[in-house]
């Protein structure tokens, strides 16, 4: 006995005993397909230097940490008076 409902792109197997039945989804072939093709890269507008944010964040960084050195040598002045 064959499968009688089989869905589209599907291929039916059957075991040798023909007890199973097990449905294989097969790829239809594309015929529009003409192989990989080159993505441009779209421009958005969008002009986010990620070096100039990155330099202006650990400078940023750099102030604080000097920052907080400053203070705590000024409390230790304080203490020690």
């Amino acid at each position: 006995a064959k499968e009688q409902n089989v869905p589209e792109n599907y291929k039916a197997s059957y075991s040798a005993d023909k007890l199973t039945v097990t449905n294989t989804y097969v790829k239809p072939a594309d015929k529009d397909n003409k192989g990989s093709k080159k993505i441009e890269k779209v421009k958005t507008g969008d002009s986010l230097d990620l070096k100039l944010y990155g330099g202006i964040g650990i400078f940023a960084v750099l102030i604080m940490i000097l920052l907080f050195v400053v203070e705590a040598r000024r409390k230790k002045k304080r203490v020690i008076k």
